[in-house]
């Protein structure tokens, strides 16, 4: 009779048993780590921001929450869009299409008087940035110099179109004497640079940066030089939103103003300043909320 060693097979029992459990054990691991990554997914409340214009440089803090994932520290999984300008971002959020908009304050007061019921949970750039933009050659030295010529400007409802009187009223323009020439204003340096148009009027962190990177000379008319030193853009919220969501808005806007945040090291967000003001804003529109103020 042939005796069979068991004992030589036990070791390779052995083994396979280590290996099957080993299996196992990755496969629960595995499928717990997915577990709660997408726990914390859900958890995120999903929100969107529609910015006024295509990324410009005053943009940069969302960009810079989104990447340092302080949105995500706040529970919120936000998404940024593009904007067309001032008056459709408002009329987006007035839909809501998006939670959240960055848009200019006289449009958000003409998109209220229409029944928008937005307001301004924080005004990123406290200091109107508009101003009148010519040529050097033109001869225009002044405001006053306008008459006779073509101005670029952007259509009714928008925030130049809005504040353009109120300007040529304190400059001592005679509007009478001024072509204006509606344009969308991604058109506007093209237009300017070939000649079409005499001046326009743009940001001095937007349409005067790109001609400067053309070379192109010119004369600036800063409409706060004029005593138009109002609030220009924020981000702003249904008011219902506000209501039914104050967390959320609370959460988005610390996570945004990232030097209000007590500890956090946000030089890169280069495009907000250190200096919050505090102002009594409540006097321009009800459509604003608190009272800090940050330029940009």
């Amino acid at each position: 009779m042939k005796h069979v060693n068991t004992d030589s097979r036990r070791p390779r029992r052995r083994l396979s048993l280590r290996i099957l459990a080993a299996t196992f054990l990755v496969a629960v691991v595995a499928v717990g780590v997915t577990s709660s990554a997408s726990a914390q997914h859900r958890d995120l409340t999903k929100v969107s921001i529609r910015l006024d214009f295509l990324i410009r440089g005053h943009h940069s803090g969302f960009y810079v929450a989104l990447d340092k994932g302080w949105y995500k520290d706040a529970g919120l999984d936000v998404s940024i869009a593009e904007g067309t300008g001032s008056a459709p971002t408002a009329q987006s959020v007035a839909a809501g299409n998006d939670t959240f908009g960055f848009v200019d304050a006289t449009t958000m007061i003409s998109a209220n008087a229409q029944g928008a019921g937005l307001q301004m949970i924080a005004n990123m750039r406290a200091k109107n940035g508009a101003a009148i933009i010519v040529r050097k050659t033109s001869g225009i030295t002044a405001p006053t110099g306008l008459a006779g010529h073509k101005l670029a400007i952007t259509p009714p409802g928008t925030f130049f179109y809005n504040i353009w009187p109120l300007y040529a009223k304190a400059a001592g323009i005679d509007t009478s004497q001024v072509t204006l020439v509606p344009m969308s204003n991604f058109i506007f340096v093209s237009q300017f640079l070939a000649g079409n148009v005499d001046g326009i009027i743009g940001l001095i962190d937007g349409e005067l940066t790109q001609i400067q990177l053309a070379n192109v000379p010119v004369n600036v008319f800063p409409f706060a030089d004029k005593g138009l030193d109002t609030i220009s853009h924020g981000i702003v919220a249904k008011k219902s939103y506000i209501e039914a969501n104050p967390k959320v808005v609370q959460a988005f806007i610390t996570a945004t103003r990232p030097r209000l945040r007590p500890g956090v090291d946000s030089s890169s967000s280069s495009s907000f300043t250190t200096t919050v003001r505090r102002s009594a804003i409540s006097s321009i529109s009800d459509g604003f909320v608190g009272s800090s103020r940050i330029t940009g």
